[in-house]
């Protein structure tokens, strides 16, 4: 019910004075702090893991793919924070799909935990499932994000195709986790989604040169 009362304030109500750069920074604020919780939860893994004599190296590699991850959904993210919110429906949309983003955002962290305890032999799970479990709440963030972006019309998130591709890239990587080794894994769905990054940045840049081609 409280989550709908805005919802059913604002229309059934006179429209509440509201600054949109101001929503946006709040919105902002809250994707860094959870994706702050995933890097100290990430942390707390990494250490009950190596203090069990678990091997040091897939553990770590895991941990810095999943800080890459953090770091490149981030950028993404960061690079739609002017959002032109014109509209009271445009708001409303924009900020209640961020409700998917935080869900995710939490999700990614669990899952990396879920990774680290599969190499430490204390998840009962295959490697492939604990790569899904990284790679579904990476897919959904990337997914809305892009909605978001469109919702707000920032332009930022470059090509839908690109995120077509890195979505469909983190997928067959995750499939693939047994033949890989999951480690290696989580790195190539990291490496993915930065260079997603990478090339979203370069087509806003191009368009940004070239404003009559888009």
């Amino acid at each position: 019910a409280q989550i709908g009362t805005a919802i059913w304030a604002e229309y059934r109500g006179q429209p509440t004075p509201w600054h949109p750069g101001h929503i946006a920074d709040r919105y902002g604020a809250f994707i860094i702090i959870v994706l702050g919780e995933i890097v100290l939860g990430t942390l707390a893994a990494v250490q009950a893991a190596l203090s069990q004599q678990a091997g040091a190296l897939p553990v770590l590699l895991v941990a810095g793919s999943g800080l890459l991850l953090v770091f490149s959904l981030w950028w993404i993210y960061v690079t739609g924070a002017e959002a032109h919110l014109t509209s009271l429906r445009t708001a409303l949309a924009w900020g209640y799909g961020h409700y998917v983003c935080f869900a995710a955002a939490a999700a990614l962290g669990a899952g990396l935990g879920v990774a680290i305890d599969t190499l430490d032999h204390h998840a009962h799970l295959s490697e492939r499932g604990a790569a899904a479990s990284v790679a579904i709440p990476v897919v959904v963030f990337l997914i809305m994000l892009a909605g978001l972006h469109q919702v707000a019309r920032t332009g930022a998130i470059g090509h839908p195709m690109l995120i077509a591709a890195g979505v469909i890239i983190v997928i067959l990587v995750a499939l693939s986790a047994p033949a890989l080794g999951l480690a290696i894994a989580v790195l190539l769905m990291g490496v993915a989604v930065a260079a997603t990054l990478v090339a979203s940045l370069a087509l806003t840049a191009q368009q940004a040169r070239h404003p009559e081609r888009i």
